[in-house]
C-alpha cells in the first residue's frame, strides 16, 4: 500500500475542505432543489414552556427568577411545580421588578389587553402584577 496515496482514498480523491465541503453540498441537491432529508429526530422542540397569555389571561405561581434571554430578561414562575416562561414585556418585567418580587414570592398576573400610552401614543400590553 502506498502511504502516499492512502489519504486520497478516505476522502474518496478529495484533497481539499473546500472541494470536500462542496462535493457534501451538491451531493444534498436533486434537480436544483434541496432534498426534504429530515425526519423527526431533526426537529428542533422548544425547550421551555411559555405562557400562553392571550388565550389564558391569568396565572398565579411562584416566582422563580429573572433569566436572561436574546432581547434582556423575562420572568420564570414556578407553577404546578413546573417552570413557565413569561413573555419578555416591558410593563411586566417593570411591575414585577418594582414589587419586589424574590424567589419563592407568590404571584398572580393578569394580562389586561392592549392599552395606549398616554404619553408617547404607542399601543402596548398590560398586566396587573399582584405579589405576595
Amino acid at each position: 500500500m502506498d502511504h502516499n496515496n492512502s489519504h486520497l482514498d478516505i476522502f474518496k480523491g478529495v484533497t481539499s475542505l473546500t472541494e470536500l465541503n462542496v462535493t457534501e453540498r451538491y451531493e444534498m441537491v436533486e434537480n436544483n432543489h434541496l432534498i426534504d432529508d429530515f425526519s423527526d429526530e431533526d426537529k428542533v422542540e422548544n425547550q421551555v414552556d411559555f405562557w400562553k397569555y392571550q388565550e389564558n389571561s391569568e396565572i398565579i405561581g411562584y416566582f422563580d427568577r429573572f433569566e436572561a434571554d436574546g432581547y434582556g430578561e423575562h420572568i420564570v414562575l414556578n407553577v404546578d411545580e413546573k417552570e413557565l416562561h413569561l413573555p419578555n414585556l416591558t410593563a411586566l418585567n417593570g411591575k414585577t421588578k418594582t414589587a419586589g418580587a424574590v424567589k419563592g414570592s407568590k404571584m398572580k398576573v393578569v394580562y389586561k389587553g392592549e392599552v395606549k400610552a398616554e404619553k408617547s401614543g404607542r399601543m402596548y400590553k398590560d398586566f396587573d402584577v399582584f405579589v405576595k
